[in-house]
């Protein structure tokens, strides 16, 4: 049970983390796209506090996801990590108010299924098909 834990953590705070990062940038506006580079403007930006804890986020997804490597399977865990492509835009939707068209919801339940088909096959004997 420890193991899902780590599988969740990683997941979760993958997700929150692209989340946070989203959040952060969207306080400058693209403002760093529309002149020509200047440090000052990338510092500020790496400074904002949503930005900071989107990457403290990666690093705790990452430290759980080695964990999680010592005991499952790449492949397999590979497999769950893609839940974020779930998460995130749904959250995204919700959160910034993004658009989710139909052919990317319909994305959205392949990968659903490719997940629920992958635990499946893990859990019911079928891995070695």
């Amino acid at each position: 049970m420890r193991i899902i834990a780590f599988i969740v953590v990683s997941i979760v705070a993958a997700g929150s983390g692209h989340l946070l990062l989203r959040a952060g940038a969207m306080e400058y506006n693209g403002l760093i796209m529309q002149r020509t580079w200047h440090f000052h403007e990338w510092a500020k930006l790496l400074l904002n506090l949503k930005v900071i804890a989107g990457l403290i986020l990666w690093v705790i997804s990452f430290l759980a996801y080695l964990a999680v490597l010592s005991r499952v399977e790449l492949s397999f865990m590979y497999c769950l990590g893609s839940l974020n492509y779930l998460i995130v835009p749904l959250l995204s939707h919700w959160l910034f108010k993004e658009s989710i068209t139909p052919l990317r919801v319909v994305g959205m339940i392949l990968i659903f299924v490719g997940v629920a088909v992958s635990i499946y096959g893990k859990y019911s004997g079928y891995s070695n098909v």
